[in-house]
């Protein structure tokens, strides 16, 4: 995988790692901590949006599981513009590993009832959501 970004907080802290492999033409953000505020949030998932448009990417990964805090009020933004945009890119499935933190996994399972049109799942470990989304990676060649 190739980090193509990092976001950081005023206090230089970095919140989020964005991936992308070339092999299989897939997205992933890595969750470090809190995020901060929503505006944030978003601009960690709108790079990732990014990355799906400039390379063709089919699959997204989420790496939830250091995200601390919720991203509750971002939730619609995510249903109606984020995913939407990121499907009409060519995204085809999403995977999310879990988060521990409780407050990130109900915005997580809160996002996961609303986003019905895009096939997506969660997962405890990151070899599970790897080998999901690769799966239809291989399918679709």
């Amino acid at each position: 995988m190739n980090k193509i970004s990092e976001f950081k907080k005023a206090d230089g802290h970095v919140y989020v790692e964005i991936y992308y492999d070339p092999e299989h033409h897939m997205v992933m953000d890595v969750w470090k901590g809190n995020f901060g505020t929503q505006e944030n949030f978003r601009k960690g998932i709108m790079k990732a949006i990014e990355v799906i448009k400039f390379h063709g990417c089919r699959a997204w990964v989420g790496d939830l599981r250091e995200m601390k805090g919720s991203f509750d009020s971002s939730n619609d933004w995510m249903f109606q513009t984020a995913v939407p945009q990121a499907k009409l890119y060519g995204l085809t499935r999403a995977a999310i590993i879990w988060p521990e933190n409780v407050f990130s996994k109900l915005s997580a399972k809160d996002t996961m009832q609303k986003v019905g049109y895009l096939e997506l799942r969660a997962f405890d470990k990151p070899e599970e959501a790897f080998k999901w989304v690769k799966a239809d990676i291989q399918l679709a060649s």
